[in-house]
């Protein structure tokens, strides 16, 4: 019985041994690295770029949130607030230069811009007409 158990063990490795040729060759390898390059290579700017959209949308997204609450604070106060006295919460990662007063209104009913600079440099600014919008410098004069 221990020489069958002994027999069958030698057997076992001798086809163990027969069969040498296991795991990748360097060629093999290469490959696999050369596809991975390739595949980040497309996916590395399609990231950035939805990232830089996302960022684009939070900051328009702010922009109609500072809108909304300059229009309460003159209904319910009569009077222009301070863009401090708003109660808007604002990322600040999102920005170089926060939202702030480019023009400044006069009176309650007078005309006003804020504008903003993102993080990625673009200029963006609302005004008591219009919906955010991408302008063309950071006084959010002129839309792009």
């Amino acid at each position: 019985m221990i020489s069958a158990i002994h027999r069958t063990l030698i057997a076992k490795r001798d086809a163990l041994k027969a069969n040498e040729e296991k795991g990748f060759t360097l060629i093999e390898l290469l490959v696999v690295v050369l596809i991975i390059g390739i595949l980040a290579a497309i996916a590395v700017p399609v990231y950035l770029g939805i990232q830089d959209s996302a960022r684009e949308s939070a900051v328009k997204s702010d922009l109609a949130a500072v809108k909304t609450a300059i229009v309460a604070y003159i209904v319910q106060n009569d009077e222009v607030p301070d863009i401090d006295d708003l109660a808007v919460k604002i990322d600040d990662g999102n920005y170089s230069v926060t939202p702030a007063f480019a023009l400044a209104p006069a009176s309650a009913t007078a005309p006003w811009r804020v504008s903003a600079t993102a993080s990625n440099g673009k200029f963006y600014a609302v005004t008591d007409a219009d919906a955010p919008y991408e302008a063309t410098d950071a006084a959010g004069a002129t839309k792009k």
